[in-house]
């Protein structure tokens, strides 16, 4: 589960990156926002630095996610939280 919880937070973090380099260029979402990207060298710039900042980003939240999500969900489990969850959800239903 520790595992699990450190691919999906990079998994996560990388789609919202790809979204960002798909949709912001190609699909012309940048024409929404003319006060950020008003000329071409303005979205180059930027695109390019948030590229840079995109592997940083990547990293500190596999990091955190190790360092804070494995421990708080093996707390949880210690605590029978999941029992809990799976036995109200058979009540409602």
């Amino acid at each position: 589960m520790p595992i699990a919880l450190v691919l999906i937070s990079f998994v996560t973090i990388a789609t919202d990156s790809l979204v960002r380099v798909f949709l912001l260029v190609p699909a012309g979402l940048y024409n929404l926002f003319p006060e950020f990207f008003g000329n071409y060298d303005m979205l180059y710039a930027t695109f390019v630095a948030a590229a840079v900042d995109s592997y940083i980003e990547d990293l500190i939240v596999v990091i955190v996610s190790f360092i804070v999500g494995v421990p708080l969900i093996l707390s949880l489990s210690r605590l029978e939280f999941w029992k809990e969850t799976k036995q109200e959800k058979k009540r409602i239903s």
